[in-house]
């Protein structure tokens, strides 16, 4: 089971209204929760996602109704994709992925994670614009720098160590 935590902001885009989701349900997995926000940049709505335990993060650029309608299998597809890019291993992306079977919409609960995930949503905005908006040909490319950019909420480690020093803990 895989829970992704989403801002009030994207849940009102999803059309889940708030009083019909689970808050406090706690994963049963070795990866933890993923937390995801809908912003906005270069004048697009964008996806950004971030893992709990890792602050591994991914955006997803210039969404259209079609990726909130199939948002778990964007979820999914995008993850899988980023992780690949890093050069975790095949049977490590499968495992993760999987636990994505059973996807469950819940709110955020940790104002730690939601820092993280404002200073990630600064960064890319400032990398947009250092790419002149060509986003979406390069996001693989950015989100990769983003998952090498030291957090000082990682004691200033970043996400893509973090998830893979995880996955190395973790018999797979």
């Amino acid at each position: 089971m895989t829970i992704i935590r989403c801002t009030l902001k994207l849940l009102k885009e999803l059309d889940i209204r708030e009083s019909t989701i689970y808050d406090f349900i706690q994963p049963d997995n070795f990866i933890g929760s993923w937390y995801a926000n809908i912003i906005r940049t270069d004048g697009r709505k964008c996806l950004l996602f971030v893992n709990d335990k890792t602050l591994f993060t991914f955006m997803i650029p210039a969404i259209k109704k079609a990726h909130l309608v199939k948002f778990r299998k964007t979820f999914i597809d995008n993850l899988r994709l980023n992780l690949s890019f890093l050069g975790v291993h095949e049977k490590a992306i499968n495992k993760i992925c999987d636990i994505g079977d059973e996807i469950i919409i819940s709110k955020t609960i940790s104002k730690s994670v939601l820092g993280s995930m404002n200073d990630y949503a600064r960064l890319y905005k400032s990398k947009i614009k250092s790419v002149n908006g060509e986003l979406i040909d390069d996001i693989v490319k950015i989100n990769l720098e983003m998952n090498t950019t030291p957090m000082g909420a990682l004691g200033y480690s970043n996400g893509g160590r973090a998830l893979l020093s995880l996955l190395e803990k973790d018999t797979i």
